[in-house]
């Protein structure tokens, strides 16, 4: 039957939207990080981020979200190790001294971002991670409903955060990815905001490096 998309898109990660418009903004990012360990130009653009939304805090202004779009987990895709290293230690999200604490990132895939770390996120139906309504997801960056490889992944439950406080404090929640192309929609701010896949476009340079896009045609066929 035809892909459909099985998510609740009127935002479900209740970002405060400031009622004067014009008050608002969001902040754009992509291809950002360096293999295996944070770089310093990302440190350097995670620290400008920090210092311009504590900025614009003192101006009144209000970040709804950061657009992350594309090679997220530069240049292999995510592993769970990599959640901590590599996007929370840098951009501090979960520091509640940082401006940028649980901010939501509203996410998208890049053709760097399959094969490597992720080489069945392009043909889930092989080694599914989950099964929603009778599809199968199976990317690492997917939100933890469908991607039980998330730090945090059964955390909502009371039980468990309390059985694992530890683990719980690693809130991935505000990465938000439900599926590969997706809306959220913010009717406070008269914003509707549209997250598209365009890998199609891409195919032959899926993966990381020629390893990445071997294993990611090698899995799927």
């Amino acid at each position: 039957g035809p892909y459909v998309n099985h998510y609740d898109p009127t935002n479900p990660l209740r970002i405060h939207v400031n009622p004067v418009r014009s008050k608002n903004y969001f902040l754009i990012i992509g291809d950002w990080g360096k293999a295996f360990v944070p770089g310093p130009c990302q440190l350097a653009v995670a620290d400008k981020m920090r210092q311009y939304v504590e900025r614009s805090k003192r101006y009144g202004l209000n970040l709804l979200f950061i657009g992350s779009v594309g090679d997220n987990f530069y240049w292999s895709g995510v592993a769970p190790w990599m959640w901590e290293r590599q996007w929370a230690n840098v951009y501090k999200v979960w520091d509640p001294r940082s401006s940028l604490y649980h901010v939501p990132w509203l996410s998208v895939l890049g053709n760097h971002d399959l094969g490597n770390n992720d080489p069945h996120a392009l043909c889930p139906h092989r080694s599914p991670k989950a099964t929603i309504h009778g599809q199968h997801y199976a990317s690492n960056q997917f939100n933890s409903d469908r991607n039980p490889s998330r730090p945090d992944h059964g955390c909502t439950d009371p039980a468990v955060a309390a059985k694992e406080p530890a683990r719980c404090t690693k809130n991935t929640s505000m990465y938000w990815m439900p599926d590969y192309s997706w809306h959220y929609e913010l009717p406070e701010a008269n914003l509707e905001v549209i997250g598209l896949d365009t890998n199609y476009h891409t195919i032959d340079t899926l993966g990381g490096n020629a390893n990445g896009h071997m294993r990611a045609f090698t899995g799927c066929g």
